[in-house]
């Protein structure tokens, strides 16, 4: 009997024990599977808040939240690329860069992450000013893509910011799905490439540079006026003349521009009849032409023919009372007259209005400069300034 009870005793000890075990590790288990479901929670909150503050705006937030996002969840491809993105939004594209070569070297990446990691790298490369390596990654999101918009779109623009306008040109001319009329920006990159080779002296090259210009967009006053002046440069003032009349044929209202060229090439051949007879010719085009009555004026001044300059230049006056090139011929011809108190009131209105050279305000960031562009060089905004 003692024997039989001693086994009982022990059966019971035995099963007692193994119930508790089971006890703790259903305990056990129970809290496993709620850490990891408040981990998933946690986890995906964390992942959803930040997409709601990146919508929102509150990029510091949002960089805090991917921040933790990453931590409770490595594998969050797309959490590491927009934590890489807000890096390079908030002036840190290094960091930006660093953050999404990383995730390159992970194996089995899906084409839609790896597309848009690319394009990241992309951007955190051009504005770490790194342009030939973000071309090498543009080329290889084509090679996953081959019509990928935003890809064939930016590989002109990096080639612009080499200042590679000839390239800039050849890409966004080959761009399939370019969209709307690209020939003015494809006429300013020839005009760009065209100004490279001014400045090398190449000015031949550079001359069938601006007339492919010019075939892009023929309204468009930049190409005639660097046409003209790389014709001037090689002493050939008939061409540059004929080259800048053209233009004035071609925009009558915009053919002040080349004024200053005209007067430079007309003056230097002495042809005043030839100047006489074309600013004639832009009044009558043009009766409200100020700038062309002001030169008229100017020349019958050089002629002797002091009353018809006045007369032309009062006309111009009228026309637009505030221009300081007007006021300033007004003052010159009153010289030999004998009203002091006109001149007196003509001389304090030109102090306060004239300058000494043209200047021309960029509608983007406001700075001026003192002759025609068609890039700003601060901003470098295409159209900057009003032609």
């Amino acid at each position: 009997m003692e024997s039989v009870d001693f086994i009982s005793g022990t059966n019971i000890i035995i099963i007692g024990t193994v119930v508790i075990i089971l006890f703790f590790g259903l305990l056990a288990f129970r809290y496993n599977i709620r850490n990891k479901r408040e981990r998933r929670i946690l986890k995906a909150n964390a992942y959803v808040e930040a997409l709601n503050e990146l919508i929102a705006g509150n990029n510091e937030r949002a960089k805090e939240l991917f921040k933790e996002a990453v931590r409770f969840d490595t594998n969050n491809i797309d959490a590491y690329i927009k934590l890489g993105m807000l890096y390079r939004l908030n002036d840190n594209p290094e960091q930006a860069l660093k953050i999404h070569k990383e995730l390159t070297i992970r194996a089995c990446l899906k084409d839609n992450h790896l597309k848009d990691l690319y394009r990241n790298i992309v951007n955190d490369l051009f504005d770490s000013k790194k342009y030939d390596e973000a071309l090498s990654y543009c080329e290889k999101l084509l090679s996953l893509d081959p019509k990928n918009r935003w890809a064939l779109d930016f590989q002109p623009v990096i080639y612009e910011h080499k200042k590679d306008f000839k390239n800039a040109f050849k890409y966004l001319k080959a761009n399939p799905d370019k969209a709307g009329d690209v020939d003015h920006q494809l006429a300013l990159y020839k005009i760009s490439h065209g100004r490279i080779l001014v400045e090398r002296g190449e000015y031949h090259d550079a001359r069938l540079v601006f007339k492919e210009a010019i075939k892009l967009d023929k309204s468009f006053p930049a190409a005639y006026l660097y046409l003209g002046d790389a014709y001037a440069k090689e002493d050939r003032q008939d061409d540059a003349v004929k080259v800048w009349r053209e233009f004035a044929d071609v925009v009558p209202l915009k053919s002040f521009l080349v004024f200053d060229f005209l007067d430079s090439a007309y003056f230097e051949s002495g042809n005043y009849a030839a100047m006489e007879e074309f600013y004639t010719d832009m009044i009558e085009k043009d009766n409200d032409n100020y700038q062309a009555l002001l030169k008229l004026g100017e020349i019958f001044f050089k002629k002797g023919d002091k009353e018809k300059a006045m007369e032309m230049t009062e006309r111009s006056f009228r026309i637009n009372p505030h221009s300081p090139d007007g006021l300033k011929n007004l003052i010159m011809y009153l010289d030999k007259s004998d009203d002091i108190q006109v001149i007196k009131e003509k001389a304090l209105s030109l102090a306060e209005l004239v300058s000494n050279s043209p200047s021309y305000k960029c509608r983007f960031c406001g700075d001026s400069v003192s002759e025609i562009l068609i890039q700003c060089p601060s901003c470098e905004k295409w159209d900057a300034f009003e032609l």
